[in-house]
């Protein structure tokens, strides 16, 4: 936060220096009801006004923990440059968790391989093909002697 919002700008001979002091600015603590703070949520610090560096943003919304609600949903603190305790009171769930049954669930078996392929209807007829295949390599050799004894 800084001491002064602008500097006026004059038209000296010389150059002049101005001195802006910044100071940290606080931050909103977490507390339970009896002023402890809750332990593993460290205070939130206050957000600097982008319009007016002297000030912090008003009415910044204080941070959700879960499990806790906040005394209020926004604040703005008297002095920004000071920690702001927010009181969060827990929330009671007197409800009980309910067991999830994963019994009622039926099982499915794997399935067998199928000897007909999915998107086509046509049969797997790998062995047939692979001597379709001979039959035609043993042609072209036979042709191919024949053809050197011409």
């Amino acid at each position: 936060m800084a001491d002064q919002a602008s500097v006026t700008g004059e038209n000296v001979p010389v150059d002049q220096v101005y001195m802006v002091t910044y100071t940290k600015v606080g931050n909103i603590i977490p507390v339970d009801p009896s002023g402890n703070p809750i332990p593993g949520h460290p205070g939130v610090r206050y957000t600097n006004d982008p319009n007016d560096p002297t000030k912090v943003v008003p009415n910044e919304p204080v941070p959700g923990i879960p499990g806790y609600t906040p005394s209020t949903d926004t604040i703005t603190p008297n002095n920004p440059t000071e920690d702001t305790p927010v009181v969060y009171t827990p929330i009671n769930n007197d409800e009980k968790p309910v067991a999830n049954h994963h019994g009622d669930v039926p099982t499915s078996k794997p399935t067998k391989a199928m000897d007909t392929l999915p998107q086509t209807g046509s049969e797997n007829d790998n062995a047939l093909s692979i001597l379709g295949l001979s039959a035609m390599s043993l042609m072209a050799m036979v042709g191919l002697k024949r053809k050197k004894r011409d």
